[in-house]
């Protein structure tokens, strides 16, 4: 975020930094604010989040996110348990996570390739648009 920027408006500039797509239709997610959320530093996050029907959108990463690429996401629900599972090509990233018994949080209970509470973000988001009951 730039200091001259509100949330929204970096949301905005990040998305069409990192896909090239420019949109008034983000919704702001969730803030994730947890203690220890990202083990590198002290972090907040904003997630935002937009649905887009176009497949054929081409990733124009920016300097940031060389690697960005657009991934198929399925999401089980299984008794208590949520696995999520991510792919492009040949690379998978998958994580299992369960809804905590005390509060509204997810829990990772295994992470395979996704950063510390990614999951979380994505599921979450599958949540708010009813695809995962």
């Amino acid at each position: 975020m730039n200091p001259d920027e509100t949330v929204g408006a970096a949301a905005k500039r990040e998305l069409e930094e990192e896909t090239g797509i420019q949109s008034e239709d983000l919704v702001q997610l969730f803030t994730f604010s947890k203690p220890g959320r990202d083990p590198r530093t002290w972090i907040i996050t904003v997630a935002h989040m937009l649905v887009i029907t176009d497949t054929s959108l081409a990733i124009r990463a920016g300097d940031d996110a060389e690697d960005a690429q657009w991934f198929a996401i399925t999401a089980m629900k299984q008794d208590a348990c949520i696995d999520l599972t991510l792919v492009f090509e040949d690379l998978q990233l998958s994580a299992r996570l369960r809804q905590a018994t005390d509060s509204e949080e997810l829990v990772i209970l295994e992470n395979d390739g996704l950063a510390f509470d990614h999951a979380q973000i994505i599921t979450m988001a599958l949540q708010k648009l009813g695809l995962l009951d």
